[in-house]
């Protein structure tokens, strides 16, 4: 995988978050709506790098605990991690 690609999505991914804290998607729509391939120095205009580069970000994203992954149905979602509220 292009070290290049898999930095700029990460960073991609913390821009948008930083920018839209509460935002939470799926890979595919985070890949499509988040990450602005045609921005990045490495991918093309008229292609994009493909989802498992995204993937991949978002996988040490969740590694490096900023974010986390949660089953909405059948679907994953990814967001921000959220603080657990005590009682």
């Amino acid at each position: 995988m292009d070290q290049q690609l898999l930095d700029f999505a990460t960073a991609s991914i913390r821009r948008h978050l930083a920018e839209h804290p509460n935002a939470a998607d799926t890979a595919e729509g985070i890949d499509q709506w988040w990450v602005d391939w045609t921005a990045c120095p490495g991918a093309p205009a008229a292609c994009r790098p493909g989802a498992e580069v995204t993937l991949a970000a978002l996988e040490l994203l969740v590694a490096a605990d900023q974010l986390e992954v949660l089953r909405v149905g059948s679907r994953l979602v990814w967001r921000s991690p959220r603080c657990a509220i005590s009682t």
